[in-house]
C-alpha cells in the first residue's frame, strides 16, 4: 500500500493511533518499563507547551509512524532569545523501520519548522536508538547529547525537620495542580491533562 503523511495541529488521533502506540514502551529504571497513552487527543500534552502539530505515517490503513513538534519562544545563554521546536514522540513500527516512514515524516516536520532556529528532543535513559544513531541523515539534522536531566529524584531519608508553614504552602501549591493542570512560568496554569497528578509526599 501507498504510504502517506498526514500532518494534523488539532483533533483526534487518526484511526489505529491507540493500537499503535500501545506497542511502545519506555525505559523506567533498572529490568521496569512503561506505557504511554495519549488519550483521543494526542496532542493535549503538546499544546501545553506551546503550538503543535504532528506527523503521521499511514498505509493500508495501518499508522507506521509519528513524530510531534512544540514551537515556542526560549532564552539563549546570551540573554536573547531564540524560536525552538521540541520534537517528541518519534515514532516507527517495527514493520516500518529501514524503509521511508523515518525520512518522510522529518521531511514533513521541517517544512513545517522553517522559521525555526533550533531543535532538541529528550530521551529517557535505556532508549537503544537515540538520536545520534538516526539523525544526520535520512533528512534529520544531525543532533548531539547536550545534557543529562533528572527530572525526579525521591531520596530514602527523610529531608530536615518541616515546619508549618512549609506544609501549609506545598498544599496551596498541589491545590494549583490537582486537576489536571500545570504551573505555566510568567502565566496562568493551563490544561495539560485530564488525569490528576498524584502526592508523593511534602
Amino acid at each position: 500500500a501507498r504510504m502517506i503523511v498526514r500532518r494534523s495541529e488539532a483533533g483526534p488521533g487518526p484511526v489505529g493511533f491507540a493500537a499503535f502506540e500501545r506497542g511502545f514502551t519506555y525505559p523506567f529504571g533498572a529490568g521496569r518499563r512503561f506505557r504511554i497513552d495519549h488519550g483521543p487527543d494526542p496532542l493535549r500534552f503538546f499544546r501545553a507547551v506551546g503550538p503543535a502539530m504532528r506527523c503521521t505515517a499511514e498505509a493500508g490503513g495501518a499508522v507506521l509512524g509519528t513524530l510531534t513538534a512544540t514551537v515556542r519562544r526560549l532564552r539563549d545563554p546570551a540573554g536573547g532569545q531564540i524560536t525552538a521546536a521540541y520534537l517528541g514522540d518519534l515514532k516507527v513500527s517495527p514493520r516500518a523501520r529501514g524503509g521511508p516512514a523515518l525520512a518522510r515524516l522529518a521531511r514533513e516536520a521541517l517544512a513545517a519548522l522553517a522559521g525555526v532556529d533550533a531543535a532538541f528532543a529528550v530521551v529517557m535513559d535505556g532508549t537503544e536508538p537515540t538520536p545520534d544513531r538516526f539523525s544526520g541523515r535520512a533528512g534529520l539534522p544531525a543532533m548531539t547529547a547536550l545534557a543529562r536531566i533528572a527530572v525526579l529524584r525521591i531520596e530514602g531519608a527523610q529531608p530536615g525537620p518541616w515546619k508549618r508553614e512549609d506544609a501549609v504552602q506545598a498544599r496551596c501549591d498541589w491545590r494549583r495542580l490537582s486537576l489536571g493542570r500545570y504551573a505555566a512560568c510568567g502565566g496562568r496554569p493551563s490544561l495539560r491533562s485530564l488525569i490528576p497528578p498524584t502526592w508523593l509526599r511534602l
